[in-house]
């Protein structure tokens, strides 16, 4: 179906009523037993869509008028988590997305600004998005189709926002900036022409050392994570921007946020613990990736249990830890009798079998909170340590 028709057809009574019936039905059943109906297949097809993305876009999802195309468009797009936290942090005047895609940013975006320009070369995604931004009841965003480097290189908005396409010809995901489409890089003067900031979403692959060298302009970096798993990497661009910010947000599960931030250009000064203290500490995953494990032990002064660990140690818990905190029970040697066949989640870090071969080797089953962190101390001696984790969000439910 064309978007024009696909439009009609979810605003016609008798997708009301086929939506209504089966809105408790398995969607790849419908899709077999519709298979002759053009119109029933589709509607069918929306219902999968709609289910595969409900974790990502519940606000989207809930509302059975909201279109979603087939292709990676839904997988690239951002979720409500992360595109809630960047209209948190974007403001201005007139948002230009030169990148619009699927809308969730756009849209999102929008409700801080007075105008939004969305701009999309493929036009039956643009016709889905003005359609989707019109049911959900915004309407200050302007949709354009065509080339949104051109409408950047006549646009006076004060700040641009993109996500570039990051899949190869064989679909397979692109890291290198100039591998993305479209290619930023030849255009950053224009990105930060007249003081506008510019906001580009990457993936969270990116290196964000060199990320920060290829853009030159770099403000801040953000490393945005849902549910302890990097999402996104953005990057803020203004000219004359120098000692830019390192910025992290972990949102949990629960709508509550860590965050942590630090200077790109400080060089931490790092302590390490001669032996496991009471209490252990693992930063999550934006504070890993953004390699910032250093400046957290320095700025809340915990001591690293080796180089290459990436866990932290100290003699008191630390309350808003951005992280895991474990209160250490006991520090045993690698796959101690006592554990054999016990409860436990496992963590490996600086250590040689990856987790999955430590919980068969040890024919233990999953815990909650009990956990074992195989890692190496600063003597280089591997140790296996027993211990409980603390704040755990899930654990007073």
């Amino acid at each position: 179906m064309t978007p024009e028709e696909l439009i009609e057809l979810i605003e016609s009574p008798e997708a009301v009523e086929f939506l209504q019936q089966h809105a408790s039905d398995d969607p790849m059943r419908l899709l077999l037993k519709y298979a002759s109906s053009p119109w029933k297949k589709e509607l069918a097809s929306q219902m999968a869509h709609r289910q595969k993305l409900s974790r990502k876009l519940p606000g989207w999802t809930h509302n059975k008028r909201v279109l979603f195309p087939s292709g990676i468009s839904p997988e690239q797009a951002s979720s409500e988590h992360t595109a809630r936290l960047k209209a948190s942090l974007i403001q201005g005047e007139h948002l230009l997305d030169i990148t619009g895609g699927l809308g969730v940013d756009s849209f999102y975006l929008s409700q801080r600004f007075t105008k939004t320009t969305y701009v999309e070369r493929n036009r039956e995604l643009a016709l889905l998005a003005a359609h989707n931004f019109k049911v959900l009841q915004q309407a200050g965003i302007t949709v354009n189709v065509g080339n949104g480097l051109e409408h950047l290189a006549t646009s006076s908005a004060d700040v641009v926002y993109a996500d570039p396409a990051r899949r190869g010809k064989q679909d397979q995901k692109l890291s290198a900036l100039d591998d993305y489409e479209p290619n930023l890089l030849p255009h950053i003067n224009l990105l930060v022409k007249n003081g506008r900031q510019s906001f580009i979403k990457t993936s969270p692959m990116l290196d964000i050392r060199e990320g920060v060298k290829q853009f030159r302009y770099v403000q801040e970096v953000w490393v945005i994570s849902y549910r302890n798993e990097c999402k996104e990497l953005v990057f803020k661009l203004q000219q004359g921007s120098e000692n830019g910010l390192l910025k992290m947000f972990n949102i949990q599960a629960s709508g509550q946020m860590d965050t942590f931030e630090t200077r790109l250009d400080h060089t931490p000064n790092t302590s390490y613990a001669d032996e496991v203290r009471a209490y252990l500490f693992e930063p999550n995953a934006s504070i890993l990736k953004a390699h910032a494990t250093d400046h957290l032990a320095e700025k809340l002064a915990l001591l690293k249990l080796h180089p290459n660990s990436q866990l932290l140690s100290g003699d008191s818990t630390i309350a808003d830890f951005p992280g895991k905190v474990f209160l250490v029970q006991a520090v045993l040697k690698p796959y101690d009798k006592s554990l054999q066949k016990g409860r436990f989640n496992i963590i490996s870090r600086n250590y040689p079998d990856k987790a999955e071969k430590i919980q068969q080797k040890l024919k233990i089953q999953p815990s909650r909170d009990a956990f074992i962190i195989a890692t190496q101390n600063l003597k280089g001696k591997y140790v296996f340590i027993k211990a409980v984790w603390q704040n755990n969000p899930e654990s007073n439910k």
